[in-house]
């Protein structure tokens, strides 16, 4: 299958979204062009070639010699390093993009390969990635627009994204002579990449101050999506053909939770593809499953009055957005058997540490009951004057009115007596 502009796709690591870096925007579309050539199965980067006159169309030459033209931005390429922050060894790794260029004159190709340390961060990614279309950001003419796009797009699911000013300054290697009012950087910077979004591609924005004693320190990015912008069609045809299974679009995501006997259907597919343009990917999924869950060409027997039509009943609910009402229903039950379920082993717990307490508290009654058992039949055994020894002993641990009672054979002296004794004797005999 040959590529088409449409499904070109760019995948790259996080950790080479967010490096630091300063290209032109036509430096980066050369490189996202490449990266888009990159198989999801290729352990090693290869040789990648295309015609000097797809590149010349992507970066909008259009003066005489376009090899010259194509030639200089590719060698100003390879001049320029990028300064990747690797975490799991506290240290930056700064690296050249490319290891060489080759042109084929006679050919009208360009031949470039990668610098073979970026292969982490290009090659066999599993996790902690960002992937886009490359017509996405084809038509962006400023290169803080195309980096934004991509800090942006790795934060899309989630809404919004603060990034610090500081450390957008460093992503984007802005000098520190360059915008150095904040106004002449929200200017030159955030409104340009603004605008230049909202009208070139399918994700655009708006953005929070974050400010600290009257200073703007941080930056809350909403992440907004809007239609496809509409761009020029390029000729990609001799670029390597891509595997199928790399293509990982959203919509295949889509298609992958109907049931399998629709999944094939292209009238429905054309469906979701116009509603995940529209009202974007979280609406069409919602919608996809409320249709599985109540449609009665998926529920045989659910409801024998309805007609068996999966099409239409899923078309009729993205119309309408019926999946609404069934992802709050879902997300509430969900909460409440939590809840309930929580409740339940807050309970259990209860039980149990209750049933844990009145066992403790029984065994150290019988603990004690043992131990005066055992105490009584030892003073049962002394000699008349171990007897009178330890008789001595517990008057010396009596308290004072105690002792004085025991001494002077006053009212209950006996009885005190031998409580101190038996206490006196268990600590002997059973003290750790």
């Amino acid at each position: 299958m040959k590529v088409n502009y449409d499904l070109a796709v760019v995948k790259k690591s996080n950790a080479l979204v967010e490096s630091s870096y300063k290209l032109s925007a036509n430096e980066q579309k050369i490189l996202l062009i490449f990266m888009s050539m990159i198989k999801q199965s290729d352990r090693d980067f290869h040789v990648y070639k295309i015609p000097v006159q797809t590149l010349a169309k992507v970066l909008d030459v259009k003066t005489g010699n376009i090899y010259t033209d194509v030639r200089s931005v590719v060698r100003s390429l390879q001049s320029k390093t990028l300064s990747i922050y690797r975490d799991d060894e506290k240290s930056i790794l700064d690296v050249n993009w490319l290891s060489s260029a080759k042109y084929y004159l006679g050919e009208g190709m360009v031949e470039l390969v990668f610098d073979p340390t970026l292969k982490p961060y290009l090659l066999n990614l599993k996790q902690k990635f960002t992937t886009y279309r490359l017509k996405d950001v084809a038509k962006l003419k400023s290169n803080f627009s195309i980096r934004i796009f991509e800090l942006l797009k790795q934060f899309e699911n989630l809404g919004s994204r603060v990034i610090a000013i500081k450390e957008l300054r460093e992503i984007l290697e802005i000098l520190p002579n360059q915008y150095t009012l904040y106004a002449n950087f929200k200017k030159k910077v955030l409104l340009k990449a603004q605008e230049e979004l909202t009208k070139q591609s399918n994700l655009t924005f708006d953005f929070e101050e974050v400010k600290e004693c009257r200073k703007v320190i941080k930056i809350r990015f909403i992440i907004k999506r809007q239609l496809a912008v509409q761009a020029e069609q390029l000729d990609f045809s001799i670029i390597r053909d891509i595997e199928d299974e790399e293509i990982n679009t959203e919509l295949d995501k889509l298609v992958e939770l109907l049931p399998g006997q629709y999944q094939k259907q292209v009238t429905i597919r054309k469906k979701l593809a116009e509603n995940l343009e529209k009202h974007g990917f979280d609406y069409v999924a919602r919608n996809i499953a409320y249709s599985n869950a109540n449609s009665n060409a998926i529920n045989k027997g659910k409801n024998i009055l309805k007609k068996s039509n999966y099409r239409g009943y899923l078309t009729k609910s993205l119309k309408n957005d019926f999946g609404l009402e069934f992802q709050e229903d879902k997300i509430i039950k969900q909460a409440s058997a939590k809840a309930t379920k929580e409740e339940q082993e807050y309970k259990a717990a209860l039980d149990i540490a209750k049933q844990k307490k009145i066992l403790a508290e029984k065994m150290a009654v019988d603990l004690i009951e043992e131990q005066k058992e055992l105490t009584q039949k030892h003073i049962a055994k002394l000699s008349s004057g171990k007897l009178k020894e330890l008789e001595e002993e517990a008057i010396q641990a009596m308290d004072e009115g105690v002792k004085n009672i025991v001494i002077n054979r006053k009212t209950g002296w006996k009885p005190n007596l031998q409580l101190k004794m038996n206490e006196v004797l268990r600590k002997r005999l059973f003290s750790d």
